[in-house]
């Protein structure tokens, strides 16, 4: 019999990663690194090639390329976001550029799953996500902290 190794308790598996996330960082990576590195496009590129829909280049079947680091950046990150969607990296990610402040910070609304007919529809204050700047770094355990005398708890914590 062979054993579910998924946190679920359903038979289907889960991918942890796949080949575009691994794309989406390289040109991530090389972005910061080496602006301008033509093969972030091109990696970029066969991840919405995969999708079927045009890419970025001087083409005329093609979308304007960014001219800078920055714009490179932003065209990466919503291709992450598009791309990676329900994938559970967007939280991760929001934390790694610091951003998650700013998109973490706003209430969430939904719809009124109570409600009948037309009352489902309305919007519905969900929850209030609050994240402050001691959340990008999570509190070590105090039992580690009592471990040793040098290790300082994490800010905020």
């Amino acid at each position: 019999m062979r054993k579910n190794i998924t946190q679920s308790r359903s038979n289907r598996g889960w991918c942890y990663l796949r080949l575009a996330q691994i794309y989406l960082d390289y040109a991530e990576a090389l972005n910061e690194y080496d602006p301008g590195n033509p093969d972030i496009l091109k990696y970029v590129n066969l991840v919405r090639a995969r999708a079927g829909v045009p890419g970025y280049g001087a083409g005329s079947d093609q979308i304007a390329a960014p001219a800078t680091q920055d714009g490179t950046r932003e065209m990466i990150r919503h291709e992450r976001q598009v791309e990676l969607a329900f994938e559970e990296v967007r939280y991760f990610d929001l934390r790694r550029w610091k951003l998650a402040g700013t998109y973490l910070n706003q209430p969430v609304y939904g719809m009124n799953a109570y409600g009948n007919g037309n009352a489902f529809y309305q919007k519905t204050l969900v929850q209030n996500i609050r994240f402050q700047d001691r959340d990008y770094l999570w509190p070590i355990p105090s039992s580690e902290v009592r471990k040793d005398s040098k290790l300082v708890q994490n800010p905020g914590w």
